[in-house]
């Protein structure tokens, strides 16, 4: 097999920096061959030609709803290693039966709330956690002309919902994702919409579940939140393409998604995996692929990587500055508008260069006048040593610029 002749380099990075550093290191031929990342950055990298399409593949090896993200420009951009959305976690003792529709979530909340616990926790006012109640009101990103639709009916309902539920004490105050690992292990919350990764934050001693999240029951509609698949990708400025295509295939076939899901714990992307015995019939992966088909995959085209800030203010002056929804709406499109505001037109340069040319005069006669005094020897002397100590300063300052 020719694979086994590849030798493959690994380098770690920080997931706050990776994706600049991707971005800007691939161009200047200093960048890996090929690299795993989430879909939602195909949009960009394909327009400033990061990554090249997949070669060679059968798409049929993959599960459905994992492709669509891949695909930019009519084009397969990368092969689905793993996939990630919310569900919810439950606590076994608290609730021996996980809810199943909206209104079943807010009768077990109540009766929690009389026990003195916390019906649900999770981070309400991040857009991420909080697309699984907005995607299944029916609200969409976006309009037909391209506006950012979080003034729609069906936005107002799903902010209202989760007003209901922090108006009625049922989340926390102001969670956060310590808090909210704390809370379910002191068995405080007996639930929470989180991801894989949340996994290993769980005590040992606790007994819980997982379970789809529920169905709105004022449209019959389920909850969809956002889902991520983990891409391998390969670069663009590739030193070998053909060998980072193979690892390409290796990274996404059948060997790597048996590794992944026994040692990563991952729900992987390869669809004859899950017909494995190990694979179908985990109790906790299995749950993350009920999910899937009710998901809303991240969008991949430049536009969609500004819904973040907006939706982040929006969310918070409705939840923790007490805004209605219409008002909160409001507040996320003003910021919307303002962060992608075309630049303002070139301004004429003449005005700047005759500025210019003045300073540069000035500072030619007042050079002048003060070399004027250097005729005189003992100024001559002053001003050298004084030329002499502050010389290590300007040298530093002029390398350093």
């Amino acid at each position: 097999d020719s694979r086994e002749e590849i030798e493959i380099d690994l380098l770690a990075q920080p997931n706050d920096s990776y994706a600049s550093k991707l971005t800007t290191s691939i161009p200047r031929d200093n960048g890996p061959d090929v690299f795993i990342f989430g879909h939602d950055r195909i949009g960009d990298w394909a327009e400033t030609g990061i990554i090249v399409p997949v070669v060679q593949v059968d798409e049929s090896e993959f599960l459905p709803e994992l492709l669509p993200p891949a695909r930019y420009d009519g084009k397969l951009w990368g092969l689905p290693m793993a996939f990630k959305s919310t569900v919810l976690f439950y606590n076994k003792e608290l609730v021996p039966e996980p809810p199943r529709t909206t209104d079943e979530l807010l009768a077990l909340g109540e009766a929690l709330k009389g026990r003195g616990k916390l019906a649900l926790a999770y981070l309400y006012d991040d857009f991420y956690y909080h697309a699984a109640w907005y995607f299944g009101f029916g609200a969409e990103l976006w309009t037909a002309d391209g506006r950012l639709a979080v003034d729609s009916r069906e936005s107002m309902e799903a902010m209202g919902f989760i007003k209901g539920l922090k108006n009625r004490g049922l989340v926390p105050n102001e969670p956060t994702g310590s808090e909210i690992a704390h809370l379910f292990n002191m068995r405080q919350a007996a639930m929470v919409i989180n991801g894989p990764w949340f996994i290993g934050e769980i005590a040992d001693n606790l007994e819980w579940g997982v379970a789809p999240l529920p169905t709105i029951s004022t449209n019959g509609r389920p909850a969809k939140p956002f889902l991520t698949t983990e891409m391998v990708l390969v670069s663009a400025r590739a030193r070998d393409a053909e060998a980072a295509a193979e690892v390409q295939a290796f990274l996404a076939g059948r060997i790597s998604a048996e590794i992944r899901f026994e040692i990563g714990r991952q729900a992987v992307g390869l669809a004859d995996a899950w017909t494995l015995p190990e694979i179908a019939n985990d109790p906790v992966m299995t749950v993350f692929r009920q999910q899937l088909p009710n998901t809303r995959p991240m969008g991949n085209q430049p536009r969609d990587r500004t819904i973040w800030e907006p939706t982040l203010l929006m969310l918070r002056k409705l939840l923790r500055r007490g805004a209605s929804p219409p008002d909160a709406a409001q507040a996320g499109l003003r910021r919307h508008a303002a962060i992608t505001r075309p630049a303002p037109p070139s301004a004429n340069p003449i005005v700047y260069l005759v500025l210019a040319a003045l300073i540069a005069l000035i500072a030619l006669v007042l050079l002048g006048r003060g070399l004027a005094t250097l005729r005189d020897k003992k100024v001559r002397a002053s001003a050298g040593r004084g030329w002499a100590w502050i010389s290590p300063a300007i040298t530093g300052t002029v390398v350093l610029l």
